[in-house]
């Protein structure tokens, strides 16, 4: 760190100064300053690589996010229209088996024989039956699209609020690395090198006089 460099350097030059008379107090205070700040600051320094890698997290589970929201409304709009295709088809098959049913009673009372009559009768009979047949799968296949629609919106639901909180948490993350700690130990670093220089003179001052 170039600032601990010029620290030292200033440090260097009060101490060599041939005015200044440095003692063992002097020394101990200016080593534990010394060993403090580079120890804060080796700790933001840890702090600037882990705010690179949350940034970086933060960007991977946004894409995340995204992601999941096209996936999702990709996967609604093929479900939609399988649904629509099924259930138009359905429909239409309905609508054949009501005009063939209407068709068919016209008719059957057009035959004289009693053969005919039964036979159009089990046809007509048989239609019927296909008709509630169909009308209840239509019913079913209603019901089964509507279940996974409920299932697909579900599971995307828990993913985007899983993925919301990852969100949530690496911003608070950021937040807390963004602040920048190492100008608070540089400057008590400062102010206690201060200090201990004071009293480095006010010993020297009181040693004088007491010679």
């Amino acid at each position: 760190d170039d600032w601990i460099v010029n620290l030292g350097q200033v440090v260097t030059e009060f101490e060599t100064n041939p005015v200044i008379k440095t003692d063992e107090q002097f020394q101990e205070e200016r080593t534990q300053i010394f060993k403090e700040v580079e120890g804060a600051l080796a700790e933001n320094k840890l702090a600037e690589s882990s705010l690179t890698a949350e940034s970086k997290a933060l960007t991977d589970n946004n894409n995340k996010i995204i992601d999941a929201d096209k996936d999702y409304s990709r996967k609604t709009r093929e479900l939609s229209n399988k649904r629509n295709s099924e259930l138009q088809r359905l429909n239409g098959k309905i609508r054949e088996l009501e005009d063939d049913i209407a068709l068919q009673q016209q008719t059957k009372f057009g035959f004289f024989k009693f053969g005919d009559k039964k036979r159009a009768a089990e046809k007509l009979a048989q239609t019927n039956q296909n008709l509630v047949a169909t009308k209840n799968e239509l019913e079913t296949t209603a019901q089964n699209f509507t279940a996974e629609q409920d299932k697909l919106h579900e599971n995307y639901t828990k993913l985007k609020r899983e993925l919301n909180e990852v969100s949530d948490r690496l911003h608070t993350d950021l937040e807390r690395l963004e602040n920048d700690t190492s100008i608070l130990a540089r400057q008590a670093a400062c102010n206690a090198l201060t200090q201990a220089v004071n009293n480095l003179l006010t010993r020297s001052s009181a040693d004088s006089k007491n010679q």
